[in-house]
């Protein structure tokens, strides 16, 4: 399985970043020895729903964080865990 997934990747590459893939790195790349992990399948459709949703559906920033909003920014508070303090944090396009 490692051969072909390392095949198609290589591949995806090439077709994706044509311009920016040199030869050098494509034989490095495909001379490296791959190892894919692959987990069994999914017993039935309703284990992929629960799992994908504990991925899917977490929230990056809750809205009890979120200070300012305009039209070009955020601004919201983060932890600095080595300082214990809350920091805002701005962020813009």
């Amino acid at each position: 399985m490692s051969k072909v997934f390392k095949g198609r990747f290589i591949q995806a590459l090439k077709n994706e970043l044509p311009d920016e893939i040199n030869r050098d790195f494509l034989y490095r790349l495909n001379n490296k020895n791959w190892v894919v992990y692959a987990k069994r399948p999914f017993a039935t459709p309703r284990y992929v729903i629960e799992y994908l949703g504990r991925y899917t559906h977490k929230i990056a920033i809750s809205n009890h964080r979120i200070q300012n909003i305009t039209d070009t920014e955020v601004t919201f508070s983060y932890m600095v865990i080595e300082l214990a303090v809350i920091e805002p944090v701005e962020m813009s396009k």
